[in-house]
C-alpha cells in the first residue's frame, strides 16, 4: 500500500458527516480500494467505484454530490465479499476493508445525526490471503521480503495462511533461485529495481525504513518474545532485515491482528538441490509452461488426499534434498507403506477426512475464525487420534513418522470441543446456535428465556383474541416496535377503544398496537437475546483461546499428518506405476536402467499406449560423463533428456522413481535448457534467452551438477550455432566436468567423442519402412546418420510440393558438402525451383508412352537404352 499513490477528494466546503468520515479513512487507505461498510453492503466511492465497477462488471451508480459533482458509487454485498475480493486480488488490486467498529445503538446515544465509528481493519493483498475461498487448498501462498546490500541478498518468506516462515540469504545472483522454489504471490522490496524478474508475483514497494537494522531487531524480538534474534537461528544482518521488513508489512496489513507465525526455518536453500527458474520452467516441475498444474511433474505424481499433504508434496518436489541420510529416511517411510497396502489404505481413508488444520489455526489466530473453524479443529483432532491408534498398532515405525500419538494437551482440547460444539456450525461467528445444549448453564438459562418468551407470545395472542373478540388479531414482530398486536384496518377503531391497547402504527391494510405486557415482554426478550449473544461470544473466545495456547502442538500435528499423507501418496504411486527405490549415494554415480518419463508415461497410459524405457549411464564408478544425443525431431530426444532430470528430482525428494533400477549420486545443482522461448517484455529474442540461460549454466555448474541442454546454437546462423555448441560442449567436459546430456542436430559434434575421453555418443533409433520414417523412441550407442527433417515435415502436414522441393534441395546440398561434414557455402539460390516436376519430366513421359506387350525384344532393348541415356543426362 502506497499512501502517496492516490489522493482522495479533499474535504472542502460542506459535506455530510458520513462523507467526511469516508474521506478521512480513504486518505489513510491510499491507493487501496476502500470497502466501506454500510449495513449489509461494502460501498466504494469516487475513483475506487469506477475502477471496481469496471473490474467486477457491476453497476456504477451515484450518490449525492461533492464539490458540485455527482459522487460515483458501487457496492458489493457483505455476504458475497470473498468472491469479489478474489477477483480484485487476481487483477492486481489492493483492498482496504473498513468495518463498523461501534454498535449503531451507541452511536444513536450521541445524537440522531451521529455517524457510526468505522476504521480499516485489514489490508488485503495477494500475499496476505487466509480465507479458504480465496486460496488453492493444495498450493502455498507465499509473501516474501527481499533486501539487497551490494553483492549479497536475503529473503524472508511466510505463508500467512499456515504460519510457515523461511529465511535465507546468499550472493545477489542467487536471489531468483531463493524465490524460485516458493509459490510466491507477492514480493516486498524497498526499491522495485532490487526485484528479480518474476512471472506471477506482485511487486510491492514498502517504506525503506521498515528494512532498517534497528527496527528489524525490535520487531523480531517482539513478534517471537525473545531478547535477541540469534536465539531463533538468525545470525546474518541481512536476514534479520528481511524478516523485520516482512513483519512490518504484516503489521501494516493485518492492523492489530497478530499472525500465528512459526519459528523461522533458516538455511533451507543450502540443504536443497539448487534449481533456477529457467530449469523449473523447462522441466515443468510444479506447473506446465502454459501456466496450469496439469501437465507438470507434480500433477502426474500427486496422490495426496489432504490439503496439507498436497502443499507438502509440492514443497518436496520444488526443493529436493541434498542430505543422503534425510533422503533415505523419507524412502524408508515410503517403502514401509509400499510393503503394507492394508495399512496404507486405512491411513488414506482417514486422511481424506482430515481438514486443513494449519489454515484453520491461522484464521483463528488472526481473529478471522468462525464456529466452522472450531469444527475443523475438532475433526482434525479426531482424525489425528485415529491415525495415531492405527499406526501405533502397526509395530515399529520408520523415523520419518515421528511421534504419531496425540499429545495429552490435544486430547484435552478434543474433549472440550466435542462437548462444546453443536452438530451444525455456522460460517460466521456472529451467527449463534453453535454451542451444544447442556454445555454451559448460563447460556442454557438465557435460551430458555427465549424459548419461554415464544410460549408467552402464543398465550398473549390467544387471550387478546378472547378479550377483544377479534379472531384475526395476531401478535407479530415489528422491526421498530418489537412484538405488537396487529388487526385489520376495519377492526382498528374497535381496538383503539380498548383500555389495554395503544395504537402505534397504521399500515395500508392493518394497524399495530402495543400493551404494557408486550412492552415488558419485548424488554425481556431483548435482554435474553443479548444475554445469549454475549455468552456465545464469550464461549467462542474461550474456545479460540484454548486453541491458540496449543497452537504449536496443533501445527506440529498438521505437519505430521501432511507427512503421512505424502508418504502414503508416494507409496501408492510406486505400487500403481511400478516405481522402484533408487540407491542414493554421496558420490557422482548416475545409472538408470529402464527409465521412464513420469508425465509422458501418464499421458500415454490414458491413451492406452506404452512408454518405451531407456537406460542412461552418466557415471558409474568413474568420472562424470557427458552424453551427446543425436537423432531426428519427434524421435524422443527431449523426453529422454527430461526424464533423467526428473528421475534425479524424484530420487532426491525421497520418492521412488520410474525405472527398473537406479543409482543416483547427490546432484547439487540441476540445470535444464530444453525448448525455445522468447522474452518480449525484456526485449530478448529466443536466441538471446537461450544464450543467457546457457551462460548461467556454464558459470555455475560443478562436478556434482546435472546439466540438460537441447539444441544449443540452433537459433542463429549455421556456422555461428555450430561453433557455440562445439565450444559449450568442450567447456562442460573440460571445465565444469559435470554429468550431462547434450542433444543436438549438429552431427559434426559426434567427432568430438573421439577427442574428449568422457564424452559418449548415443542416438535415437529410427527405421524407414515403405518410404516412411518410424520412430522407435529407443536410445542406442552411436550417432545418428541424419536428421530426417524432411520426413518429419511430411508428417507435420507440409504440402507435398514443398516436401518434394525440400528433398531435392537436401540432395543437392548434401552432394556439395565438403568432406568431414562441415557445411560449406551453399548455392541455395542457384538451384531454382522447377515448375511442375510431374508434368515436365521427360523420363517419366517416355516411360509412360511405352507399350511393353506390343514391343519386340529388339524394340524393348532399344527403349531401355534410351531410358538409360536419358537418366544419365
Amino acid at each position: 500500500m502506497n499512501a502517496t499513490a492516490q489522493h482522495p477528494p479533499e474535504i472542502a466546503g460542506k459535506v455530510t458527516p458520513m462523507m467526511a468520515q469516508y474521506l478521512r479513512i480513504k486518505a489513510r487507505a491510499g491507493d487501496a480500494l476502500l470497502f466501506y461498510r454500510m449495513g449489509d453492503f461494502y460501498e466504494l466511492f469516487f475513483s475506487d467505484a469506477e475502477k471496481a465497477a469496471a473490474a467486477l462488471n457491476i453497476t456504477l451508480t451515484k450518490r449525492g454530490q461533492h464539490q458540485g459533482e455527482d459522487i460515483p458509487m458501487c457496492g458489493v454485498p457483505v455476504h458475497a465479499r470473498d468472491q469479489y475480493l478474489a477477483k480484485l486480488v487476481r487483477l492486481g488490486f489492493t483492498v482496504a476493508i473498513c468495518e463498523q467498529t461501534e454498535d449503531p445503538a451507541e452511536a444513536k446515544k450521541r445524537g440522531s445525526k451521529a455517524v457510526v465509528e468505522r476504521d480499516i481493519v485489514r489490508i488485503v493483498t495477494p500475499g496476505t490471503l487466509t480465507e479458504e475461498s480465496l486460496l488453492e487448498p493444495s498450493a502455498p501462498n507465499h509473501l516474501a521480503a527481499l533486501v539487497r546490500d551490494g553483492d549479497m541478498v536475503a529473503v524472508a518468506a511466510t505463508d500467512l495462511s499456515t504460519g510457515e516462515v523461511i529465511v535465507d540469504g546468499g550472493p545477489a545472483p542467487s536471489a531468483p533461485d531463493l524465490l524460485a522454489s516458493l509459490a510466491l504471490s507477492e514480493l516486498i522490496v524497498a526499491d522495485a529495481g532490487d526485484a528479480p524478474p518474476l512471472s506471477h508475483a506482485k511487486i510491492t514497494e514498502a517504506d525503506p525504513r521498515s528494512f532498517s537494522p534497528s527496527s528489524s531487531h525490535d520487531r523480531i524480538c517482539e513478534a517471537y518474545g525473545v531478547s535477541e534474534p540469534e536465539g531463533l537461528g538468525l545470525h546474518g544482518q541481512l536476514e534479520k532485515q528481511a524478516l523485520g521488513a516482512l513483519l512490518s508489512y504484516l503489521e501494516l496489513t493485518q492492523i492489530g491482528s497478530r499472525p500465528a507465525l512459526r519459528v523461522p526455518r533458516t538455511g533451507a536453500a543450502a540443504g536443497s538441490m539448487a534449481i533456477d527458474e529457467a530449469t523449473r520452467r523447462s522441466l515443468e516441475l510444479t506447473e506446465s509452461q502454459s501456466g496450469g498444474r496439469r501437465g507438470s511433474l507434480l500433477h502426474a505424481i500427486d496422490r495426496t488426499v489432504s490439503a496439507g499433504g498436497g502443499r507438502l508434496m509440492r514443497s518436496w518436489v520444488a526443493a529436493p534434498l541434498l542430505d543422503a541420510g534425510l533422503i533415505r529416511t523419507r524412502q524408508d517411510g515410503v517403502g514401509f507403506l509400499v510393503s503394507d497396502s492394508f495399512l496404507r489404505d486405512d491411513l488414506r481413508a482417514e486422511l481424506k477426512r482430515m481438514p486443513d488444520l494449519a489454515r484453520a489455526v491461522s484464521r483463528i489466530a488472526l481473529d478471522r475464525g468462525a464456529p466452522s473453524d472450531l469444527g475443523l479443529v475438532a475433526r482434525a483432532l479426531a482424525a489425528g487420534e485415529a491415525l495415531g491408534y492405527r499406526l501405533g498398532a502397526a509395530g515399529p515405525l520408520p523415523e520419518v513418522f515421528g511421534d504419531v500419538q496425540l499429545p495429552s494437551s490435544l486430547s484435552e482440547l478434543r474433549n472440550l470441543l466435542d462437548r462444546a460444539l453443536a452438530e451444525e456450525l455456522p460460517q460466521r461467528k456472529g451467527d449463534g446456535g453453535f454451542i451444544r445444549q447442556g454445555f454451559d448453564a448460563d447460556l442454557d438459562r438465557s435460551r430458555e428465556l427465549q424459548s419461554g418468551a415464544r410460549q408467552l407470545i402464543a398465550g398473549l395472542e390467544a387471550r387478546y383474541r378472547e378479550d377483544t373478540g377479534i379472531k384475526g388479531l395476531r401478535v407479530k414482530h415489528d422491526k421498530a416496535l418489537g412484538y405488537c398486536a396487529e388487526v385489520g384496518k376495519a377492526q382498528a377503531e374497535k381496538l383503539s377503544g380498548h383500555d389495554l391497547f395503544t395504537q402505534r402504527r397504521t399500515l395500508t391494510t392493518a394497524a399495530r398496537f402495543t400493551t404494557e405486557e408486550l412492552d415488558a415482554l419485548n424488554r425481556d426478550i431483548m435482554e435474553a437475546e443479548s444475554a445469549v449473544a454475549t455468552r456465545e461470544a464469550q464461549l467462542f473466545r474461550e474456545l479460540t483461546d484454548a486453541i491458540s495456547v496449543r497452537r504449536e502442538a496443533l501445527l506440529d500435528l498438521a505437519d505430521r499428518m501432511a507427512t503421512i499423507d505424502v508418504l502414503a501418496a508416494l507409496a501408492e504411486l510406486a505400487e500403481a506405476e511400478n516405481y522402484v527405490r533408487p540407491s542414493i549415494e554421496e558420490g557422482i554415480a548416475f545409472t538408470v536402467e529402464g527409465g521412464r518419463h513420469p508425465v509422458v508415461e501418464a499421458a500415454l497410459k490414458r491413451d492406452r499406449q506404452s512408454f518405451v524405457p531407456n537406460d542412461c549411464t552418466l557415471a558409474d564408478g568413474g568420472a562424470a560423463q557427458l552424453q551427446l544425443v543425436t537423432g531426428p525431431n519427434m524421435a524422443g530426444k527431449s523426453t529422454y533428456l527430461r526424464q533423467n532430470a526428473l528421475i534425479a528430482v524424484l530420487a532426491q525428494a525421497g520418492s521412488f522413481v520410474p525405472a527398473l533400477r537406479a543409482k543416483i549420486g547427490i546432484v547439487d545443482r540441476l540445470f535444464s535448457r530444453v525448448g525455445a522461448s522468447d522474452d518480449l517484455a525484456r526485449g530478448r529474442s529466443t536466441f538471446m534467452v537461450e544464450m543467457v540461460e546457457t551462460a548461467a549454466i556454464l558459470h555455475q555448474a560443478t562436478e556434482r551438477s546435472l546439466v540438460i541442454l537441447d539444441e544449443v546454437g540452433r537459433g542463429t546462423a549455421t556456422y555461428d550455432g555450430l561453433s557455440i555448441a562445439w565450444a559449450t560442449l568442450e567447456h562442460l567436459h573440460t571445465e565444469c566436468r559435470c554429468r550431462g546430456l547434450f542433444a543436438t542436430h549438429y552431427h559434426e559434434l559426434t567427432r568430438l567423442a573421439e577427442e574428449l575421453p568422457r564424452l559418449t555418443s548415443v542416438a535415437m533409433t529410427v527405421r524407414e519402412w515403405r518410404g516412411k520414417v518410424v520412430f522407435l523412441h529407443e536410445v542406442r550407442p552411436g550417432a545418428a546418420d541424419r536428421s530426417y527433417g524432411v520426413a518429419v515435415a511430411r508428417l507435420a502436414g507440409l504440402p507435398e510440393g514443398v516436401v518434394a522441393r525440400a528433398q531435392q534441395l537436401l540432395s543437392l546440398l548434401e552432394a556439395q558438402a565438403p568432406v568431414g561434414g562441415l557445411v560449406a557455402d551453399l548455392p541455395l539460390f542457384a538451384a531454382a525451383p522447377q515448375a511442375d516436376e510431374e508434368a515436365t519430366d521427360p523420363l517419366r513421359d517416355t516411360l509412360a508412352a511405352l507399350d511393353p506387350d506390343g514391343m519386340s525384344p529388339r524394340e524393348a532393348h532399344e527403349a531401355l537404352c534410351r531410358l538409360k541415356d536419358m537418366l544419365g543426362s
